[in-house]
């Protein structure tokens, strides 16, 4: 995360002290804005974050994660926010695990059955499932159970079995297994390197560096879908599809060629018009089932492609398929043109072979129907030449009829002109007017509008003037507060001071009582001041310097008074734990 972030974490315990480096991971984590813990229920605009550098500031920022985890029911054991922000390493190490276990962990799935286990059982029960066909492999636990790598590569094998050779894990030694499965799996499955062999090969490994790395195999694996090809089954559906796009492709191959050959011969026509036809309308119609079905089967085995986990060979993907079966569409229409072509040439010979058979009987019969066809063309010469005499008369009134209609068409098209300009003449002038009168409805509009402006400020500012005033009101009171607590600090603060250590014991202990009761004021008081710093942020400006100035004299104040408090504590409890012995020392000496 810290890589992904560009964030600098380079001490666990001092980097997440102050909050913000623990709120930018949840963020991550979560995909969500973290809201601030006065205001859960909005959004705000600005990320969630104290500016401060006061440990009161560090610690709100803690208690937004924790409160923010809480929510997202997180159990939290023991960890509070000041012991994150002094920098406790088990409560730290022990925070961090619980939001390695939420985030990472609680997300491994291995079914519905299972949905009760725990996070680390499930995780448990995968690896189990994983390597229960390896000969002398059992996962027990998340610590002995893995310290001869064997586990490790029996993982990366069942889902990349390309990248080992179990054989050879079960001859190899301790380090030389877990060096190469932590190898594989950052060259290839971009698992960091979150181990050392030298932390596994021991006798017994911490656990929760083991389940975070097997976490993070988990997540480098494909997820399937709840209708998916699981790994489980993943060579079983591989080889079906393989049978299916090999039988399929073979068939395309075979009626490729019965076209080709049958084709190139054109022995038998008939039987090469029927196969075209049984081929198109029937054959391969019938087989849409198949590429569907090969289709399904290679987009649930997509996912493994992707992976790695399967090579397709080249030529053997539905891609391929389509593409033959194209070329095979594609013959069989150049079949069917061959046979067109072949079928008309035969035709034409057949019908002049007959012609030329009954040429001889025909001849007469050409001859008396030559010279009828020459009186009929001088008939249709005749005819031609008194229809164009006709035209030309028709013509020349047609011109003369055109040229009046035309003079009549001029004259209606100058009276249409001079009324289209008399017409547009008024539409400018009522064009005119209307600009004017629209321009009197704008000025109108205009000053309303700026009048009404004009109010809407001089409300707006009387409404700012009287937040202002109310704001300066209530920041004045506040300061006031803080002067109340100022002047009950100092008072306390001269009490512990002043205050009498005792002579004996029975007085150092009645003192002891009495501080205690002061000091547990002064806790008390905890709230207030923490209610004056939240409301800093609240204070105008024109009461911002005077308030933080108030505000760090309390707080230093405050500090300084629970500070000499829990010395004179101390003090007391280590003289009245001197006094108790020394007095009975006395009393034994009477």
């Amino acid at each position: 995360w810290s890589g992904q972030s560009k964030r600098q974490v380079n001490d666990l315990y001092e980097d997440l002290r102050d909050g913000h480096n623990l709120i930018s991971l949840l963020e991550l984590l979560s995909g969500e804005m973290l809201p601030r813990h006065r205001d859960v229920m909005r959004r705000p605009r600005i990320p969630p974050r104290e500016r401060g550098s006061m440990l009161v500031h560090k610690m709100q920022n803690i208690k937004i994660a924790l409160d923010f985890m809480q929510r997202r029911q997180i159990k939290l054991v023991n960890i509070r926010s000041d012991d994150i922000a002094e920098g406790n390493p088990k409560l730290t190490l022990g925070l961090i695990w619980t939001i390695i276990l939420h985030f990472q962990v609680s997300d491994i799935q291995v079914g519905e059955q299972h949905r009760d286990l725990g996070a680390k059982e499930r995780l448990l029960l995968w690896v189990r499932r994983v390597v229960q066909e390896y000969p002398d492999l059992r996962c027990d636990n998340f610590t002995t159970s893995w310290r001869d790598g064997r586990l490790f590569n029996a993982i990366i094998h069942r889902h990349r079995p390309d990248l080992l050779d179990m054989k050879k894990v079960y001859q190899q030694n301790n380090q030389q297994n877990l060096e190469q499965a932590f190898s594989l799996a950052e060259q290839n499955l971009r698992v960091p390197r979150l181990l050392d062999t030298e932390d596994v090969d021991v006798k017994s490994p911490e656990e929760k560096s083991l389940v975070t790395y097997v976490a993070a195999l988990y997540e480098a694996f494909p997820k399937i879908p709840a209708d998916g090809i699981t790994i489980y089954e993943v060579d079983k559906k591989w080889k079906e599809y393989e049978t299916k796009i090999s039988f399929l492709l073979s068939w395309i191959k075979e009626k490729m060629q019965k076209v080709e050959s049958q084709g190139s011969t054109m022995s038998r026509e008939e039987d090469f018009q029927i196969l075209l036809l049984q081929l198109k309308e029937k054959d391969i119609p019938g087989r849409d089932g198949e590429r569907a079905s090969i289709e399904k089967l290679y987009k649930a085995l997509q996912v493994w492609i992707d992976f790695g986990r399967i090579k397709v060979t080249p030529g053997q993907s539905p891609a391929d398929v389509e593409k033959e079966l194209g070329k095979l569409v594609k013959a069989i229409q150049a079949g069917e043109t061959k046979a067109q072509q072949e079928t008309s040439r035969l035709t034409h010979t057949h019908l002049t072979r007959a012609l030329l058979d009954s040429r001889g009987p025909c001849e007469e019969q050409a001859k008396e129907a030559e010279a009828k066809a020459k009186a009929q063309e001088e008939a249709r010469a005749k005819a031609k030449a008194e229809a164009l005499a006709k035209a030309q008369e028709e013509e020349k009134a047609r011109i003369q009829a055109d040229a009046a209609a035309k003079a009549l068409a001029d004259s209606i098209a100058k009276q249409q002109e001079e009324a289209k300009a008399k017409e547009a003449e008024a539409k400018e002038r009522e064009a005119v007017k209307a600009k004017e009168a629209e321009d009197a409805r704008l000025r109108v509009e205009a000053e309303a509008r700026a009048l009404a402006e004009s109010l809407s400020k001089a409300q707006a500012e009387g409404k700012a003037k009287e937040a202002e005033a109310k704001a300066q009101a209530e920041a004045d009171q506040k300061l006031n507060f803080i002067k109340d607590l100022m002047a009950l600090m100092e008072e306390k603060q001269m009490e512990i001071e002043s205050a009498d250590w005792g002579i004996d014991l029975s007085s150092v202990g009645a003192n002891l009582q009495s501080h205690k009761n002061l000091h547990q004021v002064l806790e008390g008081l905890n709230t207030k001041v923490v209610e004056a710093q939240a409301y800093e942020s609240k204070v105008p400006a024109s009461r911002k310097k005077n308030y933080t100035d108030s505000l760090a004299a309390l707080t230093a104040t405050y500090n300084k008074s629970l500070a000499a408090s829990g010395v004179r504590s101390t003090r007391l409890q280590e003289l009245l734990a001197f006094l108790a012995p020394a007095e009975a020392e006395l009393a034994w000496a009477k």
